[in-house]
């Protein structure tokens, strides 16, 4: 019984991490350019870890404001102040900061790949936590269900702050506007996310009779409300980070033809070996 228990953990595991890993590669293979691959592996696996651990540190320096502001244990109040600091301002500060200091290290590359090396720090997080999940789950098919749409929208939400990053330091001269966006509207987005998600938790369902009464309709007015906000929500964050992803594909195939262009002109490949 425990060897199958341990059996059962291990799949949990890894499913937890493939999922994470999964999505970074698709998003590599369609827009990565000039990045190296161990810059991708590192990104991903350093960078999210990196990300994790300053996270933790951050919550540590909030714990007091969190104190402060939390009211009641337990409350609709000490939720929604939970998951605003020490869950999207940490987070999001952050995966700022890591994404700033692999600009540092690597200006080559992360300045025109900031929306990819951001996306790729901000999966590395997720690959984290949905394995920390793993731990407590039944299975993998929990895993699954549970940590896909928390892993889309890590990755989405880095994506959205890797453009605001490649328009703050893609040019000789930092500008300050996009960097400031690049920290409030992902923080924005996840402290809306999660603090839906605490309204509905706190929210009870009414029981609804095979015949519903007026009343009965209307208390359900308010749960509905929240998942249906929520759920625009989130699909207003995943449809721009895909434009996000075609725009940048639309400028890796823009760059293609123009290195082609250019090595044709200069005589390092032939026309008939540009048109091949």
């Amino acid at each position: 019984m425990g060897g199958h228990g341990l059996q059962i953990n291990g799949f949990s595991f890894t499913t937890a991490v493939m999922i994470a890993a999964v999505v970074a590669i698709g998003i590599s293979w369609l827009i990565r350019r000039n990045v190296p691959r161990w810059l991708v592996l590192g990104l991903f696996v350093g960078g999210g870890l990196a990300s994790f651990v300053l996270t933790g540190m951050f919550n540590r320096l909030l714990l007091p404001v969190e104190a402060a502001l939390a009211g009641k244990p337990g409350s609709v109040q000490s939720g929604i102040v939970e998951v605003i600091l020490t869950a999207a301002l940490s987070e999001q500060t952050a995966r700022l900061a890591i994404i700033l200091l692999a600009a540092v290290a690597f200006r080559d590359w992360v300045g025109s790949e900031a929306a990819l090396c951001c996306a790729l720090i901000g999966l590395g997080f997720a690959a984290i936590e949905n394995a920390m999940f793993a731990l407590l789950s039944e299975g993998p098919g929990e895993v699954l269900v549970s940590r896909s749409v928390a892993t889309l929208t890590h990755g989405a939400m880095g994506l959205i702050m890797g453009f605001f990053v490649g328009r703050a330091i893609g040019t000789d001269r930092i500008r300050v506007r996009p960097l400031i966006f690049a920290l409030i509207v992902p923080f924005v987005i996840h402290a809306l996310y999660d603090v839906g998600v605490v309204l509905l938790e706190h929210q009870e369902f009414p029981e609804i009779s095979d015949e519903p009464s007026a009343s009965e309709l209307r208390a359900l007015g308010a749960p509905l409300g929240i998942l249906g906000a929520g759920f625009l929500l989130w699909i207003t964050m995943m449809v721009w980070a895909v434009r996000i992803l075609r725009a940048q594909r639309r400028s890796v195939g823009c760059r293609s033809e123009a290195t082609v262009a250019q090595h044709a002109s200069q005589g390092v490949i032939t026309p008939s070996d540009a048109e091949k």
